[in-house]
C-alpha cells in the first residue's frame, strides 16, 4: 500500500484526509497491524486508484511479511536468552 500511496505523490496525511481516515490507521494499514473496514478500504482504494480486491491482496501480503520477520525476531531472542 504505501507503494502505491507514493506512486499516487500522496503523504499519509493526505491519503487520510481523502479516505476519511485517520494517520494512525494509515501507518498501521501501511505496517500491517491493522486492516481497515470495508468502508474505508473501498475509499482507500479508490484514492489509490486500485479495486478493493487489489488493496485486500496487497494488506494480505504486508500481514504475512510482519508475520514473518516477528517470528524471526522472536527466534533471534531466544537465541540470546539461551546463549
Amino acid at each position: 500500500m504505501k507503494e502505491l500511496r507514493k506512486k499516487k505523490g500522496l503523504s499519509r496525511t493526505e491519503l487520510a484526509y481523502k479516505a476519511g481516515v485517520s494517520y494512525a490507521s494509515i501507518a498501521a494499514y501501511e505496517a500491517g497491524t491493522r486492516t481497515p473496514n470495508l468502508d474505508a478500504g473501498v475509499k482507500i482504494a479508490k484514492e489509490l486508484g486500485v479495486t478493493p480486491e487489489k488493496l485486500g491482496k496487497l494488506m494480505q501480503k504486508a500481514s504475512k511479511q510482519l508475520k514473518i520477520k516477528e517470528k524471526t525476531d522472536e527466534g533471534q531472542s531466544q537465541r540470546h536468552i539461551t546463549n
